[in-house]
């Protein structure tokens, strides 16, 4: 096992296993968790998710103390999860594809408050790919080649 070094992590994986105390959790690892892998049964600012360990009426008492504190947090129990709808014929999947405004993603919320409401384009995503795509195939053609014998 590789010991938690920058050299042994991508820069992202790096800063991801540091302690964020500013985060609203005072650093907590499972509240990272918790929004990251559950994120539609806690919404952002739970207190439930902020404070798992802590009941939620102890917390509220302690916060209302610090009243610009207490304001960045939600402390009614979360909602239960949504029942998904599950479809698997071809025609139902190109029906939801096709309709994109009444089947709306449950991520497009979340994903807005991260990029501030810039949302990309259809056009913009398949230039990236195709961009990022191009940069591997002649990272690896590169590789190949030096890579030969003369």
């Amino acid at each position: 096992m590789h010991p938690v070094l920058a050299m042994n992590l991508t820069t992202w994986g790096y800063n991801d296993c540091q302690r964020d105390t500013s985060d609203g959790a005072y650093g907590g690892m499972l509240t990272r968790l918790l929004f990251r892998h559950l994120p539609a049964q806690y919404p952002s600012g739970s207190s439930y998710a902020h404070f798992p360990f802590l009941t939620p009426d102890y917390m509220e008492k302690v916060m209302k103390d610090r009243p610009e504190e207490y304001s960045k947090y939600t402390w009614t129990r979360p909602l239960p999860a949504k029942k998904l709808d599950v479809i698997k014929d071809y025609s139902a999947v190109k029906h939801v594809l096709d309709h994109p405004h009444t089947f709306v993603s449950s991520y497009r919320e979340r994903l807005s408050e991260i990029v501030q409401g810039r949302l990309p384009t259809r056009e913009v995503v398949s230039a990236l790919i195709a961009f990022s795509s191009a940069l591997v195939l002649m990272s690896c053609a590169g590789r190949t080649s030096a890579s030969r014998p003369k």
